[in-house]
C-alpha cells in the first residue's frame, strides 16, 4: 500500500467522522451542547478547585456583582463627602487664619487708672501695672526705673495709662 492510498484512507475517515458529528449536531444539537458543556464545566471546575480557586454558581456570581456595584457606589459617595469635608476644613482654616491675623493686627488695648498711694514700692507699682495689663514684664519695668535712678521719685496720684504706652512713657508720667 502506497503513501497515496494511506492519505486517501485517512482523509475518508476524517470526512466520515466529521459528517457523523455534523449529522448528530444537526438532528440533536442539545445532546452535543449539554454533554460538551457539562464535561467542560466538570473538568474546569474540578481543576480550578484543585488549584485552590473558589468556583461560584451563576446566581452567586450575580449576587457578588451586585454587591460589588453597591460598594463601588458607596465608595464614590464617601469619597465625594471626604473631598467636601476637606474643602470645608481648608476654607475654615483659611478663615481662621484670616481672623487670627486680624486679631493680631487688632490687639486689645487696655486702658486703666493707676492709683499710687503713699508707701507703695516700685515692686508694688510694677505688680499693679502687670495686673492692669499695662506692662508684660515687672522685672523689666523695675530695671528701667532703677537704671534711670527714679525709684524714689514716684509721685502719689492717679494716672490714666494704656497698654500701648512704652515703659519710658509710663516712668516719665509717674515720676514727674
Amino acid at each position: 500500500m502506497g503513501t497515496k492510498e494511506k492519505f486517501q484512507g485517512a482523509s475518508a475517515s476524517l470526512f466520515l467522522a466529521g459528517s457523523l458529528l455534523a449529522g448528530l449536531y444537526y438532528f440533536q444539537p442539545e445532546i452535543i451542547e449539554t454533554n460538551s458543556q457539562e464535561t467542560a464545566n466538570n473538568v474546569d471546575v474540578s481543576s480550578l478547585e484543585n488549584k485552590g480557586y473558589t468556583v461560584l454558581s451563576e446566581e452567586e456570581n450575580n449576587n457578588q456583582t451586585e454587591l460589588y456595584e453597591q460598594l463601588r457606589d458607596e465608595n464614590k459617595e464617601l469619597s465625594n463627602k471626604l473631598n467636601q469635608l476637606k474643602n470645608e476644613q481648608e476654607t475654615s482654616n483659611q478663615e481662621s487664619s484670616n481672623s487670627s491675623e486680624e486679631a493680631l493686627n487688632n490687639e486689645t488695648i487696655y486702658q486703666s487708672i493707676l492709683s499710687i498711694e503713699q508707701g507703695m514700692t516700685s515692686k508694688d507699682i510694677s505688680s499693679k501695672l502687670l495686673e492692669l495689663k499695662v506692662i508684660d514684664n515687672t522685672d523689666l519695668f523695675e530695671q528701667k526705673l532703677s537704671e534711670r535712678g527714679l525709684e524714689d521719685r514716684i509721685q502719689i496720684g492717679q494716672y490714666t495709662l494704656h497698654s500701648e504706652m512704652s515703659l519710658e512713657d509710663i516712668i516719665t508720667l509717674i515720676t514727674s
